[in-house]
């Protein structure tokens, strides 16, 4: 094991990161943090939410307001929501419950049907953060708790290596510097998310796994901690098959017995809350409630998709999420595969050749945890169609970062090699982080519609169900970019909605997008009888422009029943 000194210093390592991103990200972070923080202040107010009906609570909403950020990043299908909660129209078309959701889903408390336990353990911080600084107050005082749970991880992977490889403090430290500086945990882990709480509980699981002879008190300590990492988050499940493994080796005095008990342990401490689900879903796991709330198309069996997804994963699990938003990203992600690369022949290596001092039973298991993991996050899709995020495996992080550590310290044989690569994707991370800081202390873009110093009329017009659009003319600001005037006016008798931006097509390509901030403020929801006049700032187009139209995607009317398109063909000036 590790000295108590060793244990501050690498905890240190990994806080500091954590501490600032916690701080320093913005507010929203754009990976359901607004959703994860919803469902603590519906506790905090004594409500046990559900997450396709219970909307957010009023401190939630108040930080959207603030922030401007309201959901997740994917795909939302609006730029600023209008004010106000309505419940989701009856009837809806899957791909119409789609578009609807990434409109509105953010208005619903839905990570609701996540386990309660980080939730729980968050509350004394919500608390005192709600104290000092209100509801913005609470905010940070979560994020600082996660980070100094997630900063835990850092001397865990140390620990897991030494049980793997006796006596290499030096791979021990590496497997704690790159913990320590992967953006998914000094960035996603810092945010407000029940993953933090999932990664830590399950290198503890491992942590146990690896080391010590199997008495029924170690057993049942073991199936108490994974009880509590499913309590977390569900995608604990990933690394059971390597506890499995460990809890059979007769060499330790496993076996069937310490399997049962282990299992025993972990079932107590789930079957409340799956009892809870029983009661309040009808169901033991709340498929059904997230598949109510998914904002993604059905689930498909398209290579393609899966491909894709798994990709996604690998990436996001190497340099956070959403995907490549850290400055520096692709380089990182080659960096990260040409290093699980050198770590997995490295590993294969010491396993087909009996590496000297390494432990080939402590291997197996952090194998196993670390496929368990990957092969849970690689499928979680199984619902519906979104990309998998690499975080979902980070129940497996430490014993993943343990192995990539050993593997390195095996492939290559030279100090300077190792401390190079290490040294080399520590920067870039670090430096990606910062950049992220940085960037988000900056002073917000120009907003507002420029003004116009040429203008043309142009006279044409479409309608979509009860929406009549008019192009009322063409304008050119000071620098030579384009806006075009639009009035809508529904004549109908229920409300149509659009994605708050337009597209300038030509000849059937997209051109450009119209830059919400730079434009008239244009609503979701257009409601009936009223008029609405503005400009759409559609820039300088990168090339002349033989057959130009306007395009309005994704309009929704009849309360949703009706979705399509709206093309206008014009001249620019």
């Amino acid at each position: 094991m590790i000295t108590p000194r060793q244990f501050a210093i690498a905890y240190a390592m990994a806080l500091v990161p954590a501490l600032v991103l916690a701080i320093g990200q913005p507010v929203w972070s754009r990976v359901d943090e607004a959703a994860h923080y919803d469902v603590i202040a519906q506790y905090a107010a004594g409500v046990y939410p559900r997450d396709a009906t219970t909307t957010i609570r009023p401190d939630t909403l108040e930080i959207m307001q603030r922030s401007g950020v309201y959901g997740f990043v994917v795909d939302n299908e609006y730029v600023k929501p209008d004010p106000g909660l309505q419940p989701m129209p009856s009837g809806l078309t899957p791909d119409a419950k789609v578009l609807w959701i990434r409109r509105h889903g953010w208005e619903f408390s839905y990570e609701a049907f996540q386990p309660p336990l980080y939730y729980v353990l968050a509350l004394p911080a919500w608390f005192a953060g709600h104290a000092i600084g209100g509801a913005l107050g609470s905010l940070y005082a979560v994020r600082i708790f996660d980070a100094l749970v997630a900063a835990l991880l850092a001397p865990l992977a140390m620990m897991i290596l030494l049980a793997l490889w006796p006596g290499h403090q030096s791979a021990a430290w590496a497997a704690a510097a790159l913990t320590a500086v992967l953006p998914g945990v000094a960035l996603n882990l810092s945010s407000v998310t029940n993953d933090v709480l999932v990664s830590v509980l399950g290198a503890l699981c491992i942590l146990v796994a690896v080391t010590g002879s199997w008495s029924w008190r170690r057993a049942a300590f073991l199936g108490a901690l994974f009880g509590a990492a499913l309590l977390s988050k569900t995608s604990a499940i990933g690394i059971a098959p390597a506890l499995v493994v460990a809890l059979l080796q007769t060499r330790r005095d496993g076996g069937v017995r310490p399997l049962l008990i282990a299992g025993a342990a972990a079932a107590a401490c789930v079957a409340p809350w799956l009892a809870s689900n029983v009661a309040i879903y009808g169901e033991l796991i709340t498929t059904r409630e997230q598949l109510a709330m998914a904002a993604f198309p059905a689930r498909t069996v398209d290579p393609g998709f899966w491909s894709v997804s798994t990709l996604h994963a690998f990436v996001t699990f190497w340099t956070g999420d959403p995907f490549l938003s850290v400055p520096g990203a692709v380089a990182l992600a080659i960096l990260a595969a040409f290093i699980s690369a050198l770590a997995a022949a490295g590993v294969w290596r010491a396993w087909r050749h009996h590496r000297r001092g390494m432990s080939l039973r402590v291997l197996g298991i952090l194998a196993a945890a670390g496929a368990g993991a990957a092969l849970a996050t690689v499928t979680s899709p199984v619902l519906a169609a979104f990309n998998a995020p690499g975080r979902l495996a980070y129940s497996g992080l430490a014993a993943a970062m343990a192995l990539v550590a050993a593997g390195l310290w095996v492939e290559l044989p030279s100090p300077r090699l190792r401390w190079g690569t290490i040294g080399t994707f520590a920067g870039l991370s670090l430096g990606g982080l910062a950049l992220t800081v940085y960037s988000g202390a900056l002073p917000p873009p120009p907003s507002g519609v420029p003004a116009i110093v040429r203008q043309v009329s142009l006279g044409q017009s479409g309608t979509f169900h009860d929406l009549d659009v008019s192009l009322v003319a063409c304008g050119v600001d000071g620098a030579g970019e384009r806006l075009v005037q639009v009035r809508f006016y529904n004549t109908g008798t229920q409300p149509v909605e659009w994605t708050q931006t337009a597209d300038l097509l030509d000849s059937g390509g997209r051109v450009a997008t119209s830059d919400f901030n730079r434009s008239t403020p244009f609503p979701v929801a257009f409601v009936p009888g009223h008029h609405y006049d503005g400009w759409l700032f559609l820039g300088r187009p990168p090339h002349s422009l033989t057959s130009p139209a306007i395009h309005f995607r994704d309009l929704a009317a009849a309360g949703y029943s009706t979705v399509g398109d709206l093309s206008i063909r014009t001249d620019l000036c």
